[in-house]
């Protein structure tokens, strides 16, 4: 990525080897396919799932100011998205409005209308269609599900006093800060 300075890339480098090294000693007898597969679900799923888990979290609890936990009609899929786009290369030369489009070219689509829905036709699109679905759907899911389930047993009222969106990421849509006022903790 030309985004990225030299630096980043000889970090996220070394990063990337010592991630392979230790999936190689993990996995005694893993393939080389097998551990390129688990390296890319090492990188994309952690840095995907943590964003999602945030901003529904933040999306919920920002709608919902000084409610207790337990009153909240917790939404049954992520109200968020850590992985606001879609990426994709132009299969042949085109014209979008104003824009022109190579073949080849790289395009992302930014879809930040889908960041806070609830509603499930919309969260549903969130994880993608057919066969761009997301390989962590029924996990992410399965998280949010479990998460939600213990917050809506608890009786403190919750409001959120602060957030910071990580700002060197341009990629994710994540938390580095959710400060929250509790009221009610026992």
């Amino acid at each position: 990525d030309p985004l990225i300075s030299l630096g980043r890339r000889q970090r996220i480098e070394k990063s990337l080897t010592n991630m392979r090294a230790d999936l190689a000693a993990a996995g005694d007898g893993l393939t080389e396919a097998e551990i390129a597969q688990g390296l890319s679900f090492q990188i994309l799923g952690g840095d995907s799932l943590a964003g999602s888990l945030s901003a529904s979290l933040f999306a919920v609890l920002d709608a919902h100011p000084g409610w207790r936990l337990c009153d909240i009609d917790w939404p049954e899929h992520i109200a968020g998205t850590g992985v606001p786009y879609i990426a994709r290369r132009c299969t042949r030369a085109m014209r979008v409005n104003a824009y022109d489009f190579e073949e080849g070219a790289f395009i992302r689509l930014y879809l930040r209308q889908f960041a806070g829905l609830a509603r499930k036709a919309n969260a549903e699109t969130v994880f993608g269609i057919g066969r761009h679905v997301c390989p962590g759907k029924n996990i992410s899911l399965r998280i949010w599900a479990i998460m939600a389930d213990v917050l809506a047993r608890r009786a403190e009222s919750v409001r959120v006093r602060s957030y910071r969106w990580r700002s060197s990421d341009y990629v994710f849509d994540h938390l580095d800060e959710l400060g929250l006022d509790v009221h009610g903790w026992v």
